[in-house]
């Protein structure tokens, strides 16, 4: 019978739910933890439908279908990947208690952390009864092993009779306890798929190279052969052709073409890696070929529109410049709640592990250290949300006659991915914007982010400035100013020093033969002028300057995922940066509103805002303010800080400090004039009471009208007091708005 392999999707999630338990109702495993026949499947179904959702959603599902419809399926999911990324899926699958450890650690998951391979982890497989003893298991672990041949295989067994299949095909196995296994392949050895020379490329049809590279490259139009690949379907949308990952599909049509480093550069741009993850496909003749598997369809045409196409005839040399693009903006959050992680996709996965990896280790001793770790508070308060990807259109530069307008789009609107970053201990935050190979223009990017004029596309479909978008989704708002980081994978020479310092100061790239006036700044030239820059290694030329960090890296000719891992270092020096300028535009603001409202405020509440406001601050202190372990990250630190004039923001928050403590200080003062005349007040009150009360037996001799005039004395009394109370309070008010005010 002709058996057919199909991906699992959540809508067939019902159907894989019961056949698991069908499978499993009888396993010694199942049948120890739930001992009622009764009970068990109603109590498996409610214990293991979260693990194997996330295998579908998170992870990977795979069936074989007959007419009577599923029979045979196989979950997995990447074990280093949901760890980092997904950790309460992960501590789900493996039992771990909430503050817990990983049970049977040294059995399972040593072995898997000691191996410096990925790994696909084989959560459960299962077949039907009637339909065993027909090789329908070893079908679905081929179908993992053929198309993961770059990663180790594990997986725990409670099926003795079941270990056949994993023994046949290389695995080992080790006991766990009785009846218990744990099953490991190593990864296959495979050639590395190198970006030096000549890039061997899949694609999967012949148009995209011809657009990517524009009418100037008939030499390559031309696929060097053609072939068929497994795991792999092809996908067209509105703009592209693309491969999209089908682990059952049999036979796609691809094209093998030969580009150098710059054409591999132009093909990224042009189809935008936003929507892809970069795979390493390697035929049966052993060639390892680069491949660009689609996971967020196209939903408009691609890269060039009539405007660009324009500007590209006199901005060739700007064109050429195809540079990895990472934005940062200094930020307050309100609440937490509000902020929910995305799925992870691809090298964005790995590039949070990398995040995490730099906040453990580049500061202080290791999380896991059994040691005092001084940086333990940093390490857990920071913590980063995926925010998934958001369309950007970039717009011509608004002016007075059309800042109501958005403006012409300059290119077609593309994806880039967002990160954001917060100190879980005050209301700092930062986000991130990711741009690989980016397809805007280099300088009207540089010129929307530097004017707060980035454009994005919200939930109804709306064109939205993006502080617009961020404040109205997450209740999150700008606090300092973005910070653009450029890596551009060539050398310093690429770019005259007029081109380079146009590109420090936001500006655009001019083509050769227009008129551009010669900067003349002096601490921008000699940064220029010299062979490393704020460098401190001759691996890459780096400058920066109030916005914008340059690094010319002509070494940095990798794939996506190594150039991540390198963008990861950058990425946590700025981060950190700017969560210290988000936390002194924070206290600055919160100074200035408490100043500007002080008739509005009583005394008290005067003093009360004035101590939580430097106690928040000394807070946010202890979280920027780590020791990094690297004396060559310290000193790339602080020439960051320097360039970024963020010792400009930190003497801004000194002067507002010291009129803050002045205020503080006659507001004390006077609180404490106030009370002693508080003081003289009552005792006056009193000595009148006690006055009147003599006087007024003496002045009314009728005692039966004595207390209706004792009571008319007393409202007097009471009245006289109010009076004078309320004179002297006006009176102080405003000698003390003078105080505040006086030059």
């Amino acid at each position: 019978m002709d058996y057919k392999i199909e991906q699992i999707h959540p809508d067939n999630f019902h159907a894989l739910m019961d056949l698991f338990i069908e499978c499993f109702i009888e396993d010694p495993y199942y049948r120890e933890i739930f001992p009622s026949p009764k009970t068990r499947a109603a109590k498996m179904k409610k214990e293991f439908e979260k693990n194997i959702a996330f295998c579908v959603n998170q992870g990977g599902a795979y069936g074989i279908y007959d007419g009577n419809g599923l029979i045979a399926f196989i979950l997995y999911f990447n074990y280093q990947a949901s760890r980092n990324n997904y950790p309460q899926g992960f501590n789900a699958i493996f039992g771990v208690a909430p503050g817990g450890s990983l049970p049977y650690y040294n059995y399972i998951h040593k072995p898997i952390e000691d191996s410096d391979d990925e790994t696909i982890y084989l959560l459960s497989l299962g077949v039907r009864q009637s339909y065993r003893r027909k090789g329908l298991g070893g079908r679905l672990v081929d179908l993992i092993l053929d198309h993961f041949k770059f990663y180790s295989i594990a997986g725990d067994v409670s099926n003795e009779a079941s270990l056949e299949i994993y023994r046949l095909r290389g695995f080992k196995i080790n006991p766990i306890k009785d009846g218990y296994f744990f099953i490991h392949r190593e990864k296959q050895a495979s050639a590395e798929c190198s970006l030096e020379g000549e890039i061997k490329l899949l694609l999967p049809d012949t148009d995209i190279i011809k657009r990517a590279l524009g009418d100037g490259s008939a030499d390559r139009q031309n696929p060097r052969e053609e072939i068929f690949i497994h795991g792999f379907e092809t996908f067209t949308d509105c703009a592209v052709c693309s491969f999209r990952e089908n682990l059952a599909a049999k036979e796609t049509r691809a094209y093998v073409y030969s580009l150098t480093w710059d054409e591999l550069l132009a093909v990224q741009r042009y189809i935008n890696l936003a929507h892809y993850t970069e795979t390493v496909y390697e035929v049966r003749s052993g060639t390892p070929l680069l491949l660009y598997n689609l996971i967020l369809p196209h939903d408009n045409n691609l890269l060039i529109n009539r405007e660009l196409e324009e500007m590209i005839r006199t901005r060739e040399k700007e064109w050429s410049l195809i540079s990895d693009v990472l934005v940062f903006v200094p930020l307050e959050y309100k609440s937490a709640e509000l902020l929910v992680s995305q799925e992870l996709k691809g090298e964005m996965a790995g590039f949070f592990g990398c995040l995490d990896f730099r906040t453990q280790y580049e500061s202080g001793t290791p999380k896991n250290s059994k040691e005092k770790d001084l940086s333990a508070d940093f390490k857990s308060r920071i913590k980063r949300y995926y925010l998934g990807k958001v369309k950007i259109k970039i717009t011509q530069e608004l002016s007075s006659h059309s800042y109501q307008s958005i403006g012409k789009t300059i290119g077609e609107a593309a994806y880039a991915d967002l990160i954001l970053s917060v100190d879980q201990g005050s209301t700092s935050a930062v986000l991130s914007l990711v741009s690989l190979s980016t397809p805007f223009l280099i300088s009207h990017l540089l010129d929307n982010i530097i004017r707060n004029q980035i454009f994005v596309l919200d939930q109804k479909n709306q064109w939205v400035n993006l502080y617009t978008y961020l404040s109205a989704r997450y209740e999150i708002y700008k606090r300092g100013s973005p910070k653009i980081c450029l890596t551009i994978p060539q050398p310093k020479s690429f770019l005259n020093n007029n081109q380079i310092a146009s590109l420090l100061m936001g500006e655009t790239i001019y083509a050769s033969n227009e008129a551009f006036g010669s900067f003349t700044d002096s601490e921008i030239l000699d940064t220029i002028n010299s062979e490393y820059g704020i460098g401190q290694y001759d691996r890459a030329f780096l400058c920066a300057s109030s916005n914008v960090l340059l690094q010319f890296f002509d070494s940095f000719r990798a794939k996506v995922k190594e150039r991540l891992e390198e963008e990861s270092i950058v990425f946590f020096y700025i981060e950190l940066l700017m969560l210290e300028e988000a936390s002194i535009q924070i206290v600055n603001n919160s100074i200035v509103s408490l100043i500007d409202g002080i008739e509005k405020i009583s005394t008290v509440n005067f003093l009360h805002e004035t101590h939580r406001i430097s106690e928040n601050y000394i807070k946010t202190i202890t979280f920027w303010d780590i020791e990094m372990n690297y004396p060559s990250s310290k000193k790339s630190l602080n020439a960051f800080r320097k360039a970024f004039k963020i010792q400009e923001e930190i003497d801004r928050y000194e002067r507002n400090h010291n009129e803050l403590e002045f205020v503080f200080q006659t507001k004390r003062d006077l609180a404490d004039r106030m009370e002693n005349s508080m003081m003289n007040y009552i005792l006056f009150f009193l000595t009148m009471v006690q006055g009147v009360s003599i006087l007024i037996p003496v002045l009314f001799v009728d005692l039966e009208k004595f207390p209706f005039f004792q009571m008319i004395g007393f409202g007097i009394i009471i009245t006289m007091f109010w009076v004078f109370w309320g004179i002297k309070r006006i009176t102080i008010k405003r000698l003390f708005k003078k105080s505040t005010t006086a030059p």
